[in-house]
């Protein structure tokens, strides 16, 4: 995998580093420091962060856009969200600039059409779902989820290192990705059974980019499945496996993607077939899901109920 060029880090202006320490003054326990603080506030310097992600990362974006790796949360990725969910940017300049790009010669189709879509497709659609369906959307609850938000998500400790990373980068910098909010944080949420108005509001406090129409279909529907499949036609649940496969995490972790069950196991893969375990009934309905829990249901009982048992003796340790 080629290296990015790092971002540039703003040097912050005396108004933003008054407002910051000011900050940091009446709410000290509040995550992040201020001196870490380093997002354009200005339509100068927003620009300047689209020209340099365009110039510098974007050839690479859409390869390597699903990739997680401990030493660089931000690989080829834009981090351009905080600017454009408050103005500072407008999409369709986003989206020109990256067709631009194209026409030059200075970035490939996979790439470009990857950063358009999310920035004029997928960020447009769940601002549609946000003004269709709220209010009653903010209160969905599908699957029934009724578990407390564990407290290390406001910690970062726990021993599951691809969870412990993304949490800590999020504490840190009030930011990562979208396959660490989505398959790591939202994944682990989902098959845990978090309740999804404790998760959307965890996303809603932590997060730089965040805003009530950008989280509620992104984690509610997109992640946690809570609003019966509106937003997508299957719940996006995944074992070890695939972090082990789109991330590093796995190499310093205490637990092993390869063991499903018993000692040293990821709890990963306890939890994905305990959720399948749990709801069985409404996943094999679907085509999408019908193929795993069929799987599930061939393997011997006694197997089941121990995999059951360890994944619900993980749950029971997260208090």
């Amino acid at each position: 995998m080629p290296r990015p060029k790092r971002s540039h880090r703003l040097q912050q202006d005396e108004i933003t580093r008054e407002v910051a320490l000011e900050l940091e003054r009446i709410y000290p326990d509040a995550p992040g420091k201020a001196a870490d603080f380093a997002l354009p506030v200005t339509r100068l310097d927003s620009l300047e962060a689209l020209r340099e992600f365009i110039e510098t990362r974007l050839a690479e974006f859409g390869t390597w856009q699903d990739l997680m790796v401990s030493e660089d949360a931000d690989l080829f990725h834009s981090i351009l969200s905080p600017m454009l969910n408050i103005g500072l940017l407008e999409p369709i300049e986003c989206a020109l600039a990256a067709e631009k790009a194209f026409k030059e010669g200075k970035a490939p189709l996979h790439a470009v059409e990857g950063f358009i879509r999310q920035v004029i497709g997928w960020r447009e659609f769940v601002n549609g779902v946000y003004w269709l369906k709220m209010p009653e959307y903010s209160s969905v609850n599908g699957l029934n989820a009724t578990r407390p938000l564990p407290q290390f998500f406001y910690s970062g400790e726990t021993l599951m290192n691809c969870l412990s990373t993304a949490l800590r980068e999020t504490l840190d910098r009030g930011f990562n990705h979208h396959i660490q909010r989505l398959m790591v944080l939202g994944n682990f949420l989902l098959m845990s059974g978090v309740d999804p108005q404790e998760a959307l509001r965890w996303f809603n406090e932590m997060y730089v980019d965040a805003h009530d129409w950008v989280m509620a279909a992104n984690v509610l529907g997109m992640a946690l499945h809570a609003d019966g499949g509106y937003m997508a036609t299957k719940p996006y649940a995944a074992s070890g496996a695939y972090i082990s496969k789109m991330s590093n995490y796995c190499n310093a972790c205490s637990f092993s993607p390869s063991i499903k069950s018993g000692k040293g196991a990821c709890p990963l893969n306890l939890l994905y077939w305990n959720f399948f375990d749990t709801h069985q009934d409404l996943l094999i309905r679907n085509p999408r899901t019908a193929m795993p829990v069929r799987s599930w249901l061939k393997r011997a009982e006694a197997e089941r109920r121990r995999v059951v048992a360890e994944a619900q003796a993980f749950l029971d340790s997260l208090g």
